[in-house]
């Protein structure tokens, strides 16, 4: 696998994953850009875990996307 392949998994708000991508970007701010594509996308989705090889780059929360006024402010 590429060093610059990610793996995006989609989870459920009890952690349970609901779908699975692989894209290769050129850094991490591109593959964020893509999780929050993927949430727009699928609607069951409540968060993202964004995977480079072993490491958790980040982690993108459907409210992250919502805005504030999604998190009751």
């Amino acid at each position: 696998m590429q060093d610059n392949a990610y793996t995006f998994l989609g989870n459920s708000k009890a952690g349970a994953p609901l779908f699975m991508d692989i894209a290769v970007f050129e850094d991490d701010e591109q593959a964020r850009r893509h999780a929050v594509r993927l949430l727009e996308e699928h609607d069951s989705g409540e968060a993202v875990e964004i995977w480079r090889a072993a490491l958790m780059v980040a982690k993108i929360p459907r409210a992250a996307i919502l805005g504030p006024a999604a998190e009751g402010g």
